[in-house]
């Protein structure tokens, strides 16, 4: 009965150490949005027409062509260490957005990676995303007042004007958010923008009328890590995936 009771003892010491030893602190979350092509098409949910929404504009902003680089908020200067990019060599998901991007229904519209603390959700950074084709030369009269004037002093003045930022009307933007407690919480603030096309009626007659059509997507799952998660909608697609970065104790100190 002592020696039983001895071993007993001595798993729980080997359990508690090891927990002590190997932590947790850290997380590479990877993310492929993706739409579907025939989404429109196929789904039955009604959404509102004629509507415009304006995506959020804060988020980190991720370049994972450039790793090394501080990440900084979108709205500011300020940057970051905690959160930090994936080099794209070292993404998890490659064979996946292959198998997307071969796919006659889908079409990959953002694929990102980045490492993040531990954090709930009121402590948690929103990562920006900015994905899919430029719709801005389509559709110039969404973009705003200011951006429509440089571009017509651009086209009138040329190389005499000097640079400015081009603004850019995205099929998606928004941002994703990632909180990481017993669970990985994720959610998505994502606008997401597709031609639509209404049938309209005048007193000369009717025609097909085509519109670029705003959609507001927000999703919310809960999921554990290591494992590779789908979060569906009828327009577009999310392939999530957050695995944790364990470090023993000798690293921290």
């Amino acid at each position: 009965m002592n020696t039983i009771k001895s071993f007993n003892v001595m798993t729980l010491c080997l359990a508690m150490l090891c927990g002590a030893s190997l932590q947790a602190r850290e997380y590479a979350i990877e993310v492929i949005i993706f739409t579907h092509l025939d989404g429109l098409a196929q789904t039955q949910e009604q959404f509102p027409d004629n509507q415009q929404i304006i995506s959020p504009d804060s988020g980190l902003i991720i370049n994972n062509q450039f790793p090394s680089s501080p990440l900084t908020l979108s709205t500011s200067s300020q940057t970051t260490e905690l959160w930090r990019a994936v080099p794209e060599a070292e993404f998890i998901l490659k064979e996946q957005a292959k198998l997307l991007e071969r796919s006659s229904k889908y079409r990959v519209l953002q694929h990102l990676a980045w490492i993040q603390p531990m954090v709930d959700k009121n402590n948690t950074l929103a990562v920006r995303i900015n994905g899919g084709r430029d719709l801005s030369a389509e559709h110039p009269e969404r973009l705003p007042a200011e951006a429509m004037q440089n571009s017509r002093l651009s086209a009138v003045l040329g190389d005499l004007l000097e640079p400015v930022s081009q603004a850019q009307l995205n099929e998606l933007e928004g941002t994703i958010k990632v909180a990481i407690t017993r669970y990985i919480h994720v959610y998505t603030n994502l606008v997401y923008r597709a031609k639509d096309y209404h049938l309209t009626t005048t007193a000369q007659g009717s025609y097909v009328e085509e519109q670029l059509q705003d959609y507001q997507i927000d999703l919310y799952r809960q999921m554990k890590s290591r494992e590779l998660h789908y979060i569906d909608h009828p327009l577009i697609g999310v392939l999530i995936e957050a695995s944790p970065i364990e470090v023993t104790q000798e690293n921290l100190q």
